[in-house]
């Protein structure tokens, strides 16, 4: 197996992040670090499981390699409270506390596509951000590189949001406040995370955002990117072509 760091290399870098000689930010910093592995293993895992429900293993076979039995398997797994859509709850707070070091995930062209999708569903009138605003969101940002992929796909945001309301309509009264994420698109962000675990990347940006999007393939933005000519897994070799070219520049 890949050798984990040691105890010795996990002090030396929290020592490094908390910048201080100073006992106790040095332990607020080793907390933090603390929650952030308890996050990284416990999405980790998820990762896997789901990897091995899509290779066709039972969740008995699962559950035998995790000690515990089929039905706790399943649960850990599908569970409404998930690992990643508790993370993301935690980064949402953090950010309004001030502490945003598990926020910092997302780049900030990826906040402010997610801020553009709450702006769309507002402008549309919805009363909830579903994967069609999250899509829009996507497009609204042009230095994401979601943003170049969809520019590759012939995708454009004047045709999208028309498709949307073609299909959806607008809302009858203009919405105030807080406009929550559907349970689908939550899904949408909480794979967002996964696959940027599954790249070994450290950030979370718009392509992994669209990642996860086409990853959940199901919904309205599904459904208007389908009609719009968009083939899922054509449109993942673009997103990988495009990431790797940006790591080769």
């Amino acid at each position: 197996m890949t050798e984990l760091p040691d105890l010795d290399r996990l002090i030396a870098a929290v020592a490094e992040s908390a910048a201080s000689d100073d006992a106790l930010t040095r332990l607020a910093a080793a907390a933090s670090a603390r929650d952030e592995l308890d996050d990284l293993t416990e999405a980790l895992l998820d990762h896997f499981i789901e990897e091995a429900r899509q290779a066709g293993c039972s969740w008995s076979q699962i559950g035998n390699v995790l000690g515990v039995s089929k039905q706790a398997a399943q649960q850990r797994h599908t569970a409404t409270e998930s690992v990643a859509r508790q993370l993301l709850t935690r980064l949402a707070g953090r950010r309004r506390s001030g502490r945003g070091l598990l926020f910092t995930r997302f780049t900030p062209t990826a906040r402010a596509s997610v801020a553009l999708a709450q702006s769309a569903a507002r402008r549309l009138r919805h009363r909830s951000i579903g994967t069609e605003h999250v899509l829009l969101g996507l497009l609204g940002q042009p230095d994401g590189l979601a943003a170049t992929a969809f520019a590759e796909l012939g995708v454009t945001e004047a045709a999208t949001e028309s498709a949307i309301v073609d299909q959806i309509g607008y809302g009858q009264e203009e919405v105030q406040g807080h406009i929550p994420f559907t349970p689908r698109s939550k899904k949408v962000l909480e794979l967002s995370l996964r696959e940027a675990i599954r790249l070994g990347h450290d950030h979370i940006g718009t392509e992994h955002i669209l990642l996860g999007l086409l990853r959940e393939g199901e919904g309205v933005a599904a459904d208007v990117l389908a009609r719009q000519g968009v083939d899922a897994d054509h449109a993942r070799q673009v997103i990988m072509r495009l990431m790797l070219m940006g790591d080769a520049a």
